[in-house]
């Protein structure tokens, strides 16, 4: 849109009036508009007795749509800039919240469970002395129901015990060393061993790469995986646990493999959930805590944890931990 203005305007167009004194005659006022939005404008002028060109004109047009999309641009840079930064600050302040939240959950779990062992272990207590002292005056039925309260108090007790150990992995600090995998499978193996009953299961160790994280914890890895292998062998036609690992882009994964009782792939994502059981009790013991252990203590070295099976031909769990991988 061209404008002229003429020395008798000076007062009320401000800088053009000025303008117009210094001896500008002609003006331009081209607008910056971008998707309809009216943005300002620009303003050109020329020496008095010259006009604009309709090239000149064009070229004005041109610059002013290329100066409004870049004014766009940027207040969007800026429109987004802000929405991070808040966003940023909302998320820092849910993380406190849902930290404080943990820890807080984390604390009265610990302090629950750890109160609920003792009234436990006196029904247990108390019991073995009724059994003990008073056995040949019960009738058979109610040796039997002494037999149930003590062994349901002992399961209760491993169950608030795997617990706490969930609890203690989730609080403690990892101290971060090399780790010998071949000895830790190795020395696991033979624990579970020393409490079986019927300890005539094999062990297949392939070499092992070292590891970078916590003995103690990746210890307690070894012990319920091989646990799992061995408790779930029984009454397999071979008895045997097969241990293999290696070296992967940076990473290292470790395998154990057993040919027992499998379990049914479609519930393979439940197998790491707390109280989670894919058999029944009367067929294998145990309180559902151990895998879920398991993958928070690979989690918190920077790992992960998967199953693979099948019913009757056994099971597979294989994890990886990164090189230095930071603690989740």
């Amino acid at each position: 849109m061209d404008l002229s203005l003429g020395p008798t305007d000076a007062d009320r167009y401000g800088v053009h009036g000025e303008l117009v004194r210094a001896g500008m005659g002609e003006f331009l006022h081209v607008p910056l508009a971008c998707q309809g939005e009216l943005l300002g404008a620009l303003t050109l002028s020329r020496e008095p007795g010259l006009t604009f060109l309709p090239r000149e004109q064009e070229i004005a047009r041109q610059v002013a749509d290329h100066m409004a999309l870049a004014i766009r641009q940027g207040r969007l840079q800026e429109e987004v800039e802000r929405h991070a930064r808040e966003l940023e600050r909302r998320v820092e302040e849910r993380t406190r919240q849902l930290q404080a939240a943990n820890e807080e959950l984390e604390a009265f779990a610990y302090s629950v469970s750890h109160d609920l062992r003792s009234p436990l272990r006196a029904v247990d207590g108390f019991s073995r002395m009724l059994e003990e002292d008073h056995g040949e005056a019960l009738d058979p039925e109610a040796r039997r129901l002494l037999g149930v309260i003590r062994g349901s108090t002992r399961r209760m007790d491993q169950l608030i015990a795997d617990l706490l150990s969930l609890s203690r992995v989730a609080r403690a600090d990892l101290q971060r060393d090399v780790v010998d995998m071949e000895t830790q499978a190795r020395d696991a193996f033979l624990e579970v061993l020393a409490h079986e009953q019927d300890p005539g299961c094999e062990l297949e160790l392939g070499a092992l790469p070292e590891a970078r994280g916590d003995t103690r914890l990746l210890r307690q890895v070894w012990r319920n995986l091989l646990g799992n292998a061995v408790k779930f062998s029984r009454g397999a036609a071979v008895r045997r646990v097969t241990v293999a690992g290696g070296r992967r882009d940076g990473s290292c994964w470790y395998e154990v493999r057993d040919q027992g009782a499998g379990f049914d792939p479609a519930y393979a994502h439940k197998l790491f959930g707390v109280f989670q059981h894919l058999h029944g009790e009367h067929e294998f013991e145990g309180s559902g805590v151990g895998l879920a252990l398991v993958r928070r203590v690979l989690r918190r070295h920077g790992g992960q944890v998967e199953a693979m099976g099948e019913v009757g031909k056994g099971a597979t769990f294989r994890f990886t931990m990164p090189d230095g991988g930071e603690e989740a």
